[in-house]
């Protein structure tokens, strides 16, 4: 008596169970179909990409809707060689539309919006250098001269603090002033947190 195969018409494996092999089987009780694969065809880098950007104003920023990091950047995985990485949105968005992004140059925003992945009217390429000179001139330098006097020039904290007397404190290193009131209420917050989830 010959050994009975697979029903499947492709398939010459021996039979298992109800017609098909095993393999067969198996598809048939996951997925109702013996000829239906478990895995899933990898859907293209930029499909995947662009469906997470919201592009509905197209002469401004086209923020990402998913996943920021702390300083708002957008994050991306991508395989690369068989090895997942994090990308930064912005960085995949410029790879997408214009190719790579040469060695040494970084992706950099003219509408300072972290989250803005605009490869067309918001984003350039250009060096760290290019980028602190961009940051002074749009005076958001955080150090440096006039990181300085911008720290020189307050005189209260966004609460409305008064930044002098004893409630100014100032970080040695790089002479940031801080408000101690709200440095207190945020330790006091902290601490609080601590012993409610402990």
């Amino acid at each position: 008596m010959p050994k009975r195969t697979c029903s499947v018409p492709s398939c010459d494996k021996p039979h298992t169970a109800r017609g098909w092999c095993h393999k067969h089987y198996w598809r048939v009780r996951r997925h109702g179909d013996p000829l239906l694969a478990t895995r899933k065809v990898p859907r293209p880098l930029a499909e995947r990409f662009w469906e997470k950007v919201d592009r509905s104003n197209p002469d401004g920023c086209w923020p990402w809707k998913r996943y920021r990091a702390a300083r708002g950047y957008g994050r991306f995985s991508v395989t690369v060689g068989g090895v997942k990485i994090i990308k930064a949105a912005p960085r995949v968005a410029w790879e997408l539309t214009h190719g790579p992004i040469p060695d040494g140059l970084s992706v950099l925003h003219h509408c300072d919006n972290p989250p803005c992945c605009n490869p067309y009217r918001c984003l350039f390429l250009g060096t760290k250098g290019d980028n602190a000179r961009d940051m002074a001139s749009k005076g958001r330098c955080p150090s440096g001269k006039l990181g300085r006097q911008r720290q020189l020039a307050k005189t209260h904290c966004p609460q409305g603090h008064p930044c002098a007397g004893d409630n100014l404190g100032i970080v040695k290193r790089g002479g940031y002033r801080f408000c101690k009131t709200c440095r207190r209420e945020r330790e006091r917050q902290r601490r609080a947190s601590k012993r409610g989830a402990g």
